[in-house]
């Protein structure tokens, strides 16, 4: 159960009682409040190691895992735990048949209640305030009717015109709370828009960094073999770069382009263009023969065609090793022979 988090101390710890239980849990400084993995395991009798692995490589639950420092008994110790909104999400995850039979329906009464349960707990006002009914509104003076006192025409007219004020006076004040409202979650939504983009730019920074350091490996490592899942790693996130944009193959100008193809064919292969292009093609072939799926170094990408050189498209390269490089292209062939 590896993990880069960061050990953290909590505001606050103690033993909550949920659908029965005593679950050891944390609130955080910044208002996260959460729940013992280890104990919600031993009480629904699943594997902990097992859970564990899933939480921390589904993409889904990446933030849901705090590594804090807690007392117990009588002792500091580090434990994880799974902030509470999501609880019912993992919760739901696990299969009744994977569960205890006595603890099926403890499965199903914490999903239903341990987040009301956790923050009825830590924030007691707030349940407080939510129980409390909101203020009525102020009835507005309902209009004379025939069978009520007769009023002649200028008090039936005061009557009316205090009727309208009343109702605008209503209309105004839900118009300003709704108003508020939605300023409000404006300035939440430009909050959070700008937080993903700054995860977002810090992602394919990291993605580079790694598919840069792969690349830099094949060309240096000659017969060196990458292991299937560093291969993985650096390579399940070219689609997304592709998608972005991010891919690091410059775009050519149309006279740049015309030099590309007119210039010898070995003088091509030493430009950024086709250097950029060829990482990329590597990278797509997540660093295997596209014949034999050999990883072994060094790997070549060959043209299927030579009619878009300069700005190749995905189907024009091949990558091969070395033995299928040489089935493919006869001047090659040669000179491994030699």
């Amino acid at each position: 159960m590896e993990t880069s988090q960061i050990l953290i101390t909590p505001d606050k710890q103690a033993m909550v009682r949920i659908a029965g239980y005593e679950v050891l849990s944390i609130c955080m400084a910044n208002g996260n409040i959460g729940a013992g993995v280890r104990m919600i395991c031993d009480l629904l009798g699943v594997d902990l190691r097992g859970q564990m692995r899933k939480l921390q490589a589904d993409p889904a639950f990446r933030d849901s895992l705090v590594l804090a420092k807690v007392e117990i008994a009588g002792k500091q110790r580090a434990a994880y735990f799974i902030i509470a909104e999501f609880i019912p999400l993992w919760l739901k995850e696990i299969h009744p048949s994977k569960v205890a039979p006595e603890a099926r329906e403890t499965l199903a009464e914490f999903q239903r209640v341990a987040v009301q349960t956790l923050r009825a707990f830590f924030f007691p006002e707030t349940k407080a305030q939510q129980q409390s009914a909101p203020p009525k509104e102020p009835t507005p003076t309902p209009l004379p009717t025939p069978d009520e006192t007769a009023l002649s025409l200028p008090e039936t007219l005061q009557a009316v015109g205090m009727h309208i004020i009343q109702k605008n006076q209503q209309l105004e004040t839900r118009l300003t709370s709704v108003e508020q409202e939605n300023l409000e979650l404006k300035m939440r939504l430009a909050s959070l828009e700008q937080e993903n983009q700054m995860l977002a730019a810090r992602q394919i920074s990291i993605d580079h960094q790694q598919m840069d350091m792969v690349a830099w490996m094949t060309e240096k490592g000659h017969e060196l073999h990458l292991q299937a899942q560093q291969i993985t790693a650096v390579t399940t996130r070219v689609e997304h770069l592709e998608a972005s944009g991010e891919t690091g193959v410059p775009q050519p100008s149309p006279e740049r382009l015309h030099a590309l193809r007119t210039m010898p064919y070995q003088e091509y292969l030493q430009t950024p263009e086709w250097q950029a292009r060829r990482r990329l093609a590597l990278r797509r072939a997540w660093y295997r023969c596209q014949t034999c799926n050999d990883t072994k170094m060094p790997l070549y990408v060959h043209h299927r065609t030579y009619e878009r050189r300069g700005c190749e498209e995905p189907e024009d390269l091949f990558v091969l090793c070395a033995s299928c490089h040489a089935n493919y292209d006869p001047q090659f062939a040669a000179k491994r022979q030699k």
